[in-house]
């Protein structure tokens, strides 16, 4: 990989597989175990518990829903941990958002698993929603024909498309009227800093979803680490590979790992199990690793 300074690494064993062994690996080795352990517990309650609950057929839509979004949250997190051995920060903490949206979904989800279960699974009505959503660009274009055949389609869905009403509009009586109105942008009806602070996780939405949007959207500046340049000054290539900070390292482990044990607090009550005592181990790990140190 020539992306990887040579002096900067070598090669070991983890778990089996064959790692790199960056700089930045070895100086903070204790927080990339840390990582795995936790990632290796979630595998255990899903393989001991998830795998093996009895779901009755009320649960079978929820059951799909909950698994959707924990595949979402894992991938998220091993695709971080991956990017972290190598020292891609930025990236990193692009994923941290998209992880954390996740796990703000899936705590929402969990308060109403029935009804809100089916509102994120009807994909029918997701793409009924979107298409309303873009109505404004296409009905000018649209023969008085085609606008009668939507009212008869949309009028099929009339009550359960108005519940995605943005409020204070005119309220609507047929078909053709949804195609003046404005609608919610997701299948929760609300926007993620409401969602986060329904389910208690607005410190999470403020600290970490916030702070991770200045890596998701493009900024003006570059930082100078990643800009090799000739003689004269002049950008020649950008490395993607420049010598992470520490406490960018720290940052995204941290939240990352604190995320996932989250998560697994929330499979608890859905497989009607009490919290184990690993996850306490882990949850007192984490405050040694990230605050001991100062």
């Amino acid at each position: 990989m020539r992306a990887l300074r040579t002096q900067e690494m070598g090669r070991g064993m983890k778990g089996g597989v064959q790692v790199l062994e960056t700089k930045w690996w070895k100086e903070n080795k204790s927080i990339f175990d840390y990582i795995t352990d936790v990632s290796e517990f979630l595998g255990d309650v899903k393989e001991q518990h998830l795998s093996k609950h009895e779901w009755s057929f009320d649960d079978l839509l929820f059951r799909d829903c909950f698994g959707i979004y924990l595949c979402r949250i894992e991938q998220s997190y091993r695709s971080i941990e991956v990017l972290l051995y190598l020292g891609h920060t930025d990236d990193c903490f692009a994923l941290l958002r998209k992880m954390y949206e996740a796990i703000i979904s899936l705590a929402y989800l969990s308060t109403d698993s029935r009804g809100l279960s089916r509102q994120c699974m009807d994909y029918e009505l997701v793409y009924t929603i979107r298409l309303l959503q873009f109505r404004r660009a296409i009905t000018d274009h649209l023969s008085d024909g085609v606008v009668s055949k939507l009212d008869r389609i949309f009028s099929g869905q009339f009550t359960e498309i108005s519940q995605f009403v943005i409020p204070n509009q005119a309220q609507p009586k047929c078909g053709k009227d949804l195609l003046e109105l404005k609608y919610c942008d997701n299948w929760t009806k609300i926007d993620l800093a409401t969602l986060a602070s329904r389910v208690e996780m607005t410190l999470a939405y403020q600290t970490t979803i916030k702070f991770c949007n200045g890596y998701v959207h493009p900024r003006s500046t570059l930082p100078q680490d990643f800009i090799r340049r000739d003689n004269l000054g002049y950008p020649i290539a950008f490395d993607a590979n420049p010598n992470p900070d520490y406490n960018d390292i720290h940052h995204i482990a941290r939240d990352t790992t604190l995320g996932l044990l989250k998560v697994i607090e929330l499979i608890y009550p859905i497989v009607d199990l009490e919290p184990r005592e690993q996850h306490a181990i882990l949850l007192n790990k984490w405050n040694e690793i990230f605050f001991s140190e100062g």
